[in-house]
């Protein structure tokens, strides 16, 4: 005898995914989490490139690019 298929009742996919609520508190933990990041980033940007002082520097022109990279002195 033939093991026949079982028969689905859901005929097509429409597309829309089945929503679930989320929790609000791990909502509120991810907003909070991007805007750490966001300020930590601003806040990484007014720092100097060097911890310690040192002199700047440039580079010498790349192949294929008219990009020369240099940094300036580091206070």
């Amino acid at each position: 005898m033939r093991h026949s298929h079982p028969i689905f009742e859901q005929k097509y996919y429409s597309g829309v995914p089945k929503t679930f609520p989320f929790p609000q508190d791990l909502r509120a933990a991810q907003v909070a989490l991007h805007e750490t990041r966001a300020a930590c980033e601003q806040y990484a940007k007014t720092l100097p490139w060097s911890a310690e002082p040192m002199p700047g520097w440039e580079s010498d022109k790349q192949l294929h690019s008219n990009f020369i990279s240099s940094k300036p002195d580091s206070p």
